[in-house]
């Protein structure tokens, strides 16, 4: 068994649940950063065999920035820097409600157009989105931000709002409509 150690880095509150089930109210989080706050991290540690393990996080945005992210790092293991579990590893999982959710845009793509502006596009894969919202991070481990959002079936977006000349910039594009209850089997 070894020690494991994770983060949320929310905007506002989150909280993750390691093998515990989440019932709402009156269950003791492994990692609690909930609240009205910015960016900020908060830490749980817990001992961990090999295996399948079940996590459930939960997020809340009351307004300003949208942000959630799951790391984790066990010194034991050998791995002694914080390390983002990427969005590829969760899977969204609500017992009792059918699965009607947008299909994930693809093939987002950028050009840029002048030196502070960029037009993204992407592909539609769902005929049931509300609308795309578009994340914008200076570093490909984020953190991200919304640049914008566009209606239903707009395939694509120009970013021009505090862009700088020379700097990198990484997007993701989503369907906005989620659930930001989800769990992960390792």
């Amino acid at each position: 068994m070894l020690l494991y150690q994770f983060d949320t880095y929310s905007d506002d509150g989150s909280r993750l649940y390691i093998d515990r089930e989440y019932t709402g109210t009156g269950t003791v989080a492994t990692v609690n950063n909930d609240g009205l706050h910015g960016p900020q991290y908060a830490s749980g540690t817990v001992h961990l065999t090999a295996g399948v393990h079940r996590f459930i996080a939960t997020f809340f945005e009351q307004g300003g920035g949208e942000l959630m992210q799951v790391f984790w790092k066990s010194p034991t293991a050998g791995i002694n820097e914080r390390t983002l579990i990427p969005d590829s590893a969760f899977r969204l999982i609500v017992p009792g409600i059918a699965a009607n959710y947008p299909a994930a845009p693809s093939n987002l793509f950028a050009t840029a157009s002048a030196t502070n502006k960029l037009v993204l596009s992407w592909t539609d894969n769902s005929n049931n989105e509300s609308g795309f919202q578009l994340l914008r991070g200076s570093s490909m481990a984020g953190p991200y931000y919304p640049a914008g959002t566009t209606a239903a079936n707009i395939t694509s977006f120009t970013d021009s709002i505090g862009l700088i000349a020379g700097k990198k910039y990484w997007y993701k594009v989503r369907a906005p409509k989620q659930l930001w209850r989800f769990c992960i089997d390792q």
